[in-house]
């Protein structure tokens, strides 16, 4: 079966690309938030909290978002890089469950989050698509 061809021509809306989507979210989001997670509140500084080995997972996931699910640009910045905002996300739920005085400036963290993830998901991508377009030349 083949896939649905979009009025741009270009084939889209298959598992390949949007699973492939959702596994570098996931996967992501892991990386990122297990170390996250584990600091405690007291000790988290945004965004070096969050920046670390998990950080060039995120590149890394869009660049093969890119290079070989052939994913667009900017859904492959928003899949990878909104794996840093979600562990986030993540954090404050659990703890302004167990605390709500807790994470009383939460849309900063998610903003500062949100940028540091497209920060260094969006040079993955366009690394990807360079890496495409060689890859289809040869």
């Amino acid at each position: 079966m083949q896939p649905a061809i979009r009025e741009s021509g270009r084939a889209g809306g298959g598992f390949a690309r949007s699973g492939a989507g959702v596994v570098a979210l996931v996967v992501g989001t892991l990386v990122v938030g297990v170390p996250f997670w584990s600091t405690p509140y007291r000790d988290v500084n945004l965004p070096s909290a969050i920046v670390g080995p998990g950080s060039y997972v995120v590149t890394l996931a869009s660049v093969l978002l890119c290079a070989v699910a052939r994913e667009r640009f900017w859904r492959a910045v928003a899949f990878a890089g909104a794996a840093m905002p979600l562990a986030v996300v993540a954090r404050v739920a659990v703890e302004t469950t167990i605390d709500p005085t807790t994470h009383n400036l939460f849309p900063f963290e998610i903003a500062i989050a949100l940028g540091v993830g497209f920060a260094y998901a969006a040079p993955g991508a366009a690394a990807g698509i360079a890496l495409r377009r060689l890859l289809a030349r040869s």
